[in-house]
């Protein structure tokens, strides 16, 4: 589905009640919620804690319930550079278990400020220090086009899974040519050059809009489709959890 053909569905937008950012790149972190308020309210916080100034979250009610609506808007009533964006229908569908992604984060995408974009699922975390690291990544390098933390595996209870040590599948340079990534990827990974459980990599707005959003295989072809341009950037030290 296209970002226009997602704009079609019925949903409003609430704009930032409070916008402040400085002149160095935006990144824009998209939040989509439903179900999971423990694990919400935890991946808002971990975007609203960030050390970097210039991050935009883009809250997406998509049908949620009552208690977890209530807290969106507090969200974003409270905090700087927070819209919120809400469908009044849940979008999931069993005839398109993805329809959530090319709706709900494509229009989260159209509306979205950011130089750089990112998605948060609702039961993961940001280290403190993401925004810091990942815009670096993108300032420090013009070839840079996509750029990712090192994910963490954690429990329920926030505990890091000691026996899963991710780094042996991220065996990644800070800067590496996109492509290569891909070709080790659909060989089978024997480099070992990018491991995640799920879309970890913040893109380009601009890379995004040409490859006309993100789509049902996000995390195959955020590597296929748009790490492909340029080069990845990869810093250890930022964290999703």
């Amino acid at each position: 589905m296209s970002i226009s053909e997602a704009l079609k569905v019925d949903h409003q937008l609430l704009p930032p009640k409070k916008e402040i950012y400085d002149d160095s790149l935006i990144i824009s972190v998209i939040l989509d919620c439903f179900y999971g308020l423990d694990f919400i309210k935890q991946a808002v916080q971990s975007v609203i804690n960030q050390e970097y100034n210039n991050v935009e979250l883009m809250l997406i009610n998509n049908g949620a319930s009552e208690e977890i609506s209530s807290y969106l808007l507090k969200v974003h009533s409270k905090h700087k550079n927070t819209s919120l964006i809400i469908f009044k229908e849940n979008q999931f569908s069993w005839d398109d278990i993805e329809r959530p992604v090319t709706i709900c984060w494509n229009v989260g995408l159209h509306y979205c400020i950011g130089d750089i974009v990112a998605h948060l699922s609702y039961d993961d975390m940001l280290s403190k220090n993401y925004g810091v690291k990942m815009t670096s990544l993108f300032k420090d390098n013009p070839n840079c086009m996509t750029a990712g933390p090192l994910p963490i595996s954690i429990n329920g209870h926030g505990e890091i899974n000691i026996d899963s040590d991710l780094l042996k599948v991220n065996k990644r340079p800070r800067y590496i040519e996109g492509k290569k990534v891909a070709l080790d990827l659909l060989k089978g990974s024997p480099k070992k050059l990018f491991g995640a459980p799920g879309e970890i990599l913040a893109v380009r707005k601009d890379i995004l809009l040409k490859c006309s959003g993100f789509d049902e295989l996000i995390d195959l072809t955020q590597i296929l489709k748009f790490g492909i341009y340029g080069e990845m950037g990869f810093d250890p030290e930022a964290h999703v959890y």
